[in-house]
């Protein structure tokens, strides 16, 4: 019998066979915790549950829920993981559109031959059924609240040149303070990234407010 590689899954610590699919999603998992800014206990991987119409079962690689309780339910994000090369049919798939879910991604790495990463929303509260393409999965401190920066505010770290969206230090979303050790900015709407010296952000005069 032959022994595979094995590597600690990032959210849930479980044990998994290294594959060139599993690497991706171990990818995808830590921008969603570590940029993204979503709790490991609120995501599972692997989630296996029914269709209460047709009982049929399914298995979404990634599953971010609301509320930390894995079930249907409660889930909030769906994510599809694929290889590099893998064709996207362009649509969210059906099943998907028959849970509760907010959000859908596809996703197939950053490599040279990928395409996506694909997102996908749907305002339920408001009555939304079906899925429009949108930029990117919002951070968890954005959801349901109007943004404000964190940033020094006689700083103007400018708007992304893509779109419009405001620009924070890429240091302050992964370690929280200002180190500005990255020398890079990430766009809060988009998540481009900038060096500084392509943007050149503004130093302004003491009391002046910065748009949020």
């Amino acid at each position: 019998m032959k022994d595979y590689d094995q590597l600690e899954d990032y959210a849930t610590g479980k044990s998994m066979v290294v594959t060139q699919k599993e690497m991706i999603r171990q990818e995808y998992e830590r921008m969603i915790i570590d940029v993204k800014g979503y709790p490991k206990e609120d995501l599972d991987i692997d989630f296996s549950f029914s269709l209460s119409e047709t009982g049929q079962i399914l298995k979404a690689d990634i599953a971010l829920f609301k509320t930390g309780a894995w079930e249907i339910e409660n889930i909030d994000v769906i994510v599809d993981i694929e290889t590099p090369g893998t064709s996207f049919m362009g649509k969210v798939p059906e099943w998907v559109l028959e849970t509760k879910a907010e959000y859908y991604i596809w996703f197939n790495g950053w490599d040279y031959y990928s395409i996506g990463p694909f997102h996908f929303h749907r305002d339920i509260q408001a009555g939304q059924t079906e899925f429009i393409p949108v930029p990117t999965l919002p951070k968890k401190r954005e959801r349901g609240v109007k943004f404000k920066s964190k940033s020094r505010r006689h700083i103007d770290w400018g708007t992304c040149p893509s779109c419009g969206g405001a620009l924070e230090p890429y240091c302050l979303i992964v370690c929280t303070h200002m180190c500005y050790k990255r020398k890079q900015l990430i766009c809060i709407s988009c998540d481009e990234m900038f060096w500084f010296r392509e943007i050149k952000p503004k130093v302004l005069p003491k009391g002046a407010v910065v748009r949020t």
